[in-house]
């Protein structure tokens, strides 16, 4: 009985991690960057905000790095 729960909490965690991935990447690859959307919708016209605001989003870093942080941002309750 043990060996099964073990099993089944191993799959478990192989399907949560491979959900979240697929996740992950499916929010990454929807047409349009949020830094895009804010920059257009306040009206602003300089390049270096923008910078500005994909280097506070993160959009910077590579998708690695943004994928721990996502996760990091999930396990403490932050569902942006």
């Amino acid at each position: 009985m043990i060996q099964y729960t073990l099993r089944r909490l191993g799959l478990m965690a192989i399907t949560l991690f491979g959900v979240s991935v697929a996740i992950f990447v499916l929010l990454r690859i929807v047409p349009g960057n949020i830094a895009d959307i804010l920059f257009d919708s306040a009206g602003m016209i300089d390049p270096a905000e923008k910078q500005q605001i994909v280097k506070d989003l993160g959009l910077d870093l590579p998708l690695i790095t943004q994928y721990t942080h996502w996760i990091g941002g999930l396990l403490h309750g932050d569902l942006g």
